[in-house]
């Protein structure tokens, strides 16, 4: 909740942020992140949830069955987006569950560049259905990697900067 409500957007978002939105039969929506030049994302975490409408399928009164909710399935994907030119249509990861109101990607170490967050909804009939999102993208400077030499039993360790 501390980043605060970041709507979908062809700008990149905060780094944390959430939105309560909507989308109509096979409608998406896309959040952009960005990992500048020298940094890294250690870990991304994002979650898609949506009311359902539970409905009993069994006829017995002492006995309950939890049908799907066909008109209301959101999906959620990852792509890596190049610096210029179209937006990739390949997901680096992607969640797509027909069976829970909830869609989660965790990814560790991102590296810099452009991301696209898509929630899209399958094409079902029904009218417009909402959702909300939220993500965490923690970024980290990359850190110098040592270069080790070594000749004959003596090693030497080299920290660039």
């Amino acid at each position: 909740m501390n980043g605060g409500r970041q709507t979908a957007s062809s700008s990149p978002r905060a780094f944390m942020g959430w939105d309560y939105s909507s989308l109509n039969a096979s409608g998406t929506a896309d959040y952009r992140l960005n990992i500048p030049a020298g940094s890294y994302g250690p870990e991304l975490s994002v979650f898609v949830v949506w009311h359902r409408t539970p409905t009993d399928t069994n006829s017995s009164p002492t006995v309950f069955s939890l049908g799907n909710d066909a008109l209301v399935n959101f999906d959620l994907a990852l792509f890596r987006d190049p610096a210029v030119g179209p937006p990739s249509n390949t997901p680096l990861d992607s969640s797509t569950s027909t069976i829970y109101n909830l869609e989660h990607i965790w990814r560790k170490n991102l590296t810099a560049g452009n991301y696209r967050l898509r929630v899209s909804r399958a094409a079902a009939a029904g009218s417009t259905q909402f959702y909300s999102i939220a993500w965490r993208l923690h970024t980290a400077p990359h850190l110098p990697q040592p270069v080790m030499t070594s000749s004959g039993s003596n090693y030497q360790f080299t920290f660039p900067n």
